[in-house]
């Protein structure tokens, strides 16, 4: 359990997006930040269900910081997925700006987790109309829910030069669910059983990338599965961490 723990006192550098429907803006709250800044020193529990917060599955969720000088802030957080739904830019971002001197994105690493989504067609534009939609129904919807992921993937994939180094950049997902496997209201043991075989198939399966070009995820043309892939990614962190401590003991702090 998290209990106590704030965001200052995480084990690694953490970065979490919400959205704060009060002041219509995204809060990113990040370990970095809170270790300068008092005011965003918050629980971790706190930081954790509110960016969890969901629309129509989970209610806003709302707490507030006092700093050591009497100065309250007060968040009223709702999912981060919101604004983030791939927080892959997010945490470059945030890296970028806890570095000196120029930034080499060809030395980045990021290994990206989705949560699967539904397979859906698009629309034509005149054949597609509004009209009085529910909120759910908005938030859902197809164009909605993906944009603000694709446009993610698009610039990631361009910020870590993924058309030379294509193993900077590994996005885990899947987009061909149906809408029982993708149904987030159903957290039967069944439905959460299924949900792990999926992702045991999908280890075994041809890596897939993002398609600019078709706005879909395609399998990549050299047939390396995502097992492969990922511990070709884990070797190279292995290694990277054996470099730093050889250096540190070498050098000094790094």
């Amino acid at each position: 359990m998290i209990g106590g723990i704030r965001l200052d006192e995480t084990v690694t550098n953490v970065v979490i997006p919400t959205f704060d429907m009060k002041l219509l803006k995204p809060t990113i709250f990040t370990s970095s930040q809170a270790k300068r800044d008092e005011s965003m020193m918050a629980l971790l529990s706190d930081v954790v269900i509110g960016t969890a917060a969901a629309p129509t599955l989970f209610p806003p969720y709302s707490f507030q910081i006092t700093t050591s000088e009497g100065v309250t802030t007060k968040f009223n957080l709702y999912d981060g997925g919101l604004v983030a739904g791939n927080p892959t830019l997010v945490a470059l971002t945030e890296t970028v700006k806890e570095m000196n001197g120029n930034v080499d994105y060809t030395k980045f690493r990021v290994l990206s987790l989705g949560t699967g989504t539904e397979e859906f067609q698009g629309y034509e534009a005149d054949s597609h109309c509004w009209g009085k939609v529910a909120l759910k129904y908005l938030l859902y919807d197809p164009i909605l829910s993906t944009a603000g992921e694709r446009m993610a993937e698009v610039y990631a994939g361009m910020l870590l030069r993924t058309d030379i180094y294509p193993n900077n950049y590994i996005r885990i997902q899947i987009d061909t669910l149906n809408s029982t496997e993708n149904n987030m209201e159903d957290p039967s043991t069944e439905n959460l059983q299924n949900l792990v075989e999926i992702g045991e198939k999908l280890l075994n399966q041809t890596l897939t990338r993002y398609d600019p070009s078709t706005g879909r995820f395609l399998p990549v043309s050299n047939g390396v599965t995502t097992r492969q892939s990922l511990l070709r990614f884990a070797e190279e962190l292995s290694a990277e961490k054996k470099r730093r401590e050889t250096k540190r003991k070498l050098f000094g702090a790094i």
